[in-house]
């Protein structure tokens, strides 16, 4: 049974200007978890938290750029991919060190994949566009609506992305091998 979506909830819309810092605070509490899930989809657990922080920082700091157009969170997400984003980038100048690259194949042939560690390198091969928009729906909770305004893509993307991730997900735990880790991000 799927969870309902934070965004669902009305309380959590500001009435006024006045009352967004508030009401940022509070969907900061509450989406912290699923914040810091979805970053890790896409730096890695090394720097999840700290690229986290920097999101909720740097959406404290735009929270005037805040139109009210769509759910505090769905902009909340968005504001912390563009940091995800920024630290790959970042990251990508410089070699990692930190472990969070892993050849996944060679990890399964030493026996070494269990349970909720395996997923995760599973869900890790996947294409950075499939992994986000799954992470976003099935890990985090969003509802498709909010992944896309996430994204900034149209819904039938993010479906077809979930499709397709789920599809290789299965792929590979039916033939019992890790997909090759994507090199490029594919768009649907």
């Amino acid at each position: 049974m799927r969870r309902p979506s934070p965004t669902d909830q009305t309380d959590l819309v500001p009435s006024s200007p006045s009352d967004l810092d508030s009401v940022f605070a509070t969907v900061v509490d509450e989406e912290w978890g699923r914040l810091v899930a979805y970053v890790t989809a896409i730096v890695g657990r090394g720097d999840a938290e700290d690229v986290a922080r920097d999101a909720v920082l740097r959406g404290y700091q735009a929270l005037g750029g805040f139109e009210g157009t769509g759910p505090l969170e769905a902009w909340l997400f968005r504001v912390a991919r563009s940091a995800a984003i920024d630290h790959v980038r970042r990251s990508s100048r410089r070699p990692r060190i930190d472990g969070d690259q892993f050849d996944l194949r060679e990890v399964r042939a030493e026996g070494g994949m269990t349970g909720e560690s395996d997923l995760h390198l599973l869900i890790s091969a996947l294409g950075a566009d499939v992994r986000e928009a799954f992470v976003l729906t099935q890990v985090v909770g969003c509802s498709y609506d909010d992944a896309a305004r996430v994204l900034d893509v149209p819904i039938g993307t993010i479906r077809s992305r979930v499709h397709r991730a789920r599809r290789e997900l299965m792929a590979a735990l039916v033939a019992d091998e890790v997909p090759p880790r994507a090199t490029r991000s594919r768009t649907a």
